[in-house]
């Protein structure tokens, strides 16, 4: 099942399992990023972009937002809230020390890297990526679970 968010002009479609409304509450409600700065001139790496409630409040002021995010699920959620934005690249794998597959164990916003568990995603180091990107970023927000060592 599917809930849709809505917060002034923003409207966000979050999965029912987990915790789905944790996040877009966070960060529209209590305003857990109101210390970052965005600005038009800002490439913002959003890792761990779960349904992309900071990439599209990051979008509306950054010049590009590269949201990078493993679950598939979250994705498709992530891929329909930001259609329309010309800046948002999402790229559908989890970030690592080194490129390949990793298990990916749960579900929404519980979702976390497990290795040798789980469903294989692709796995992409954030300095290749920024290579192949050809961007440079200015601001990396990581919320991920199951990177820490």
């Amino acid at each position: 099942m599917v809930l849709r968010f809505r917060w002034g002009q923003i409207s966000l479609e979050v999965s029912e399992e987990g915790e789905g409304f944790r996040a877009p509450y966070a960060t529209f409600v209590a305003d857990e990023y109101y210390f970052l700065d965005v600005g038009p001139k800002d490439v913002v790496i959003d890792a761990g972009a779960y349904v992309g409630d900071f990439t599209v409040k990051a979008a509306a002021r950054a010049k590009l937002v590269v949201a990078v995010e493993p679950n598939p699920r979250s994705v498709e959620l992530l891929r329909r809230n930001v259609r329309g934005l010309g800046n948002v690249i999402i790229v559908e794998a989890a970030l690592g020390e080194e490129p390949g597959i990793a298990g990916l164990e749960g579900s929404g916003i519980l979702a976390h890297v497990e290795p040798g568990r789980g469903d294989h995603v692709k796995v992409v180091a954030l300095d290749d990526l920024m290579e192949e990107l050809g961007v440079e970023p200015t601001l990396l927000k990581m919320d991920i679970e199951g990177a820490d060592p």
